[in-house]
């Protein structure tokens, strides 16, 4: 008994010197956190990337929709690149033949090649939630009437970046 009275001192004496407050009033921080979404879904028109005329050319053909979805309110910028720096090239890469992509309505303009991407969209409109634009990419091709026999190939990556 002796040693459990010693033991309440001691502890008892411990919380006497800590200087212990209360207040009426406290604050508790709180945070929840939603992460950026910055989406890319591309439905292309069926047939259309794939029978582009590159003897007689094309001019504003529908290829794709593109729907971008995001949650940022500052907006995001859209960009393309080119693995053959825009233009529809053989198998050997011997012939080509160039085309530009009408993004959403702008300007016609001649991919740049990867690592080099080329703006082609800015949306800083107002964004509540999570808010998807569709965006049409048509395309024009160069008309070349003295190209080899074979497919003319090409492909576009295309990058949604928040601002």
């Amino acid at each position: 008994m002796k040693k459990i009275f010693l033991s309440f001192l001691a502890v008892f004496g411990l919380s006497a010197s800590m200087n212990v407050y209360a207040n009426d009033t406290a604050t508790l921080f709180l945070e929840g956190y939603v992460e950026l979404i910055s989406q890319l879904i591309i439905t292309p028109q069926i047939g259309a990337a794939t029978t582009l005329d590159v003897v007689g050319g094309e001019s504003a053909r529908r290829i794709a929709t593109v729907a971008e979805t995001t949650n940022n309110t500052n907006g995001y910028e859209i960009y393309i690149e080119s693995q053959n720096a825009g233009l529809l090239q053989n198998s050997g890469a011997t012939q080509s033949t160039a085309y530009a992509i009408i993004y959403d309505g702008g300007t016609p303009t001649q991919p740049a090649a990867v690592g080099t991407p080329t703006l082609v969209k800015t949306f800083t409109g107002s964004v509540t939630g999570s808010t998807t634009n569709v965006s049409n990419v048509d395309i024009n091709v160069t008309a070349n009437a003295n190209l080899n026999a074979g497919a003319y190939t090409d492909t576009l990556i295309i990058t949604m970046t928040a601002l």
